[in-house]
């Protein structure tokens, strides 16, 4: 519906459902506004959107669909909202830009694919609700840490991908140490913070 040449596009608040292929290979469409009304996003919906730099999905949506945002290559940040319970396949492969994603409690799922070729996403925090993340869901993030809590699945993937994985809570306590013994040290204090303040 943008058409080819168009760089925004505001989708009317009468929209409930945003269907397969709707704005496939508009490469011009640098912003959209997606209404509350929005319960759904289809499959290669904004798929090749290569000049989309970022996208708010409101809390309505439950559902995005396999390879949504695949090659937005300008794509460099995302909110998912906490009403999504699955990242489906493919849904933001080859998005070369994106380095900074948060993913809510309500996730339970990564799958196949989904951040494939992501190689500028440098670290990412999975919540204690994911339980299932197929094996290629980070194929290619050569540079990623995975965020998460001791003893959780994220933690038993990493190992079994051999991704790095840190420990959140062990993280806060490092940076919380530094503060009160190491005042001595001041660049250890301020990697440390920069490392945490990445994490999304």
């Amino acid at each position: 519906p943008c058409g080819k040449k168009e760089e925004s596009y505001t989708i009317p608040n009468s929209v409930m459902n945003i269907g397969d292929y709707s704005f496939w290979e508009c490469s011009n469409l640098k912003s959209i506004i997606i209404p509350s009304s929005v319960t759904s996003i289809g499959d290669y919906s904004f798929f090749t959107c290569s000049s989309l730099t970022s996208i708010a999905i409101p809390s309505s949506v439950t559902d995005i669909g396999r390879s949504v945002f695949a090659n937005c290559t300008e794509l460099k940040s995302i909110i998912i909202p906490d009403s999504v319970i699955n990242i489906k396949s493919d849904v933001f492969s080859r998005c070369t830009s994106l380095t900074s994603i948060t993913i809510p409690d309500s996730i339970t799922s990564i799958e196949e694919k989904a951040f494939e070729g992501c190689y500028n996403l440098k670290n990412i925090k999975i919540p204690n609700s994911v339980t299932n993340i197929e094996e290629s869901a980070f194929l290619g993030c050569d540079n990623l840490i995975i965020y998460g809590y001791k003893g959780s699945y994220a933690e038993t993937y990493a190992n079994e991908e051999l991704i790095q994985f840190r420990d959140i809570n062990n993280q806060t306590l490092n940076i919380e140490n530094f503060k009160v013994n190491d005042d001595t040290s001041p660049q250890k204090v301020e990697t440390t913070k920069t490392s945490n303040s990445n994490i999304t």
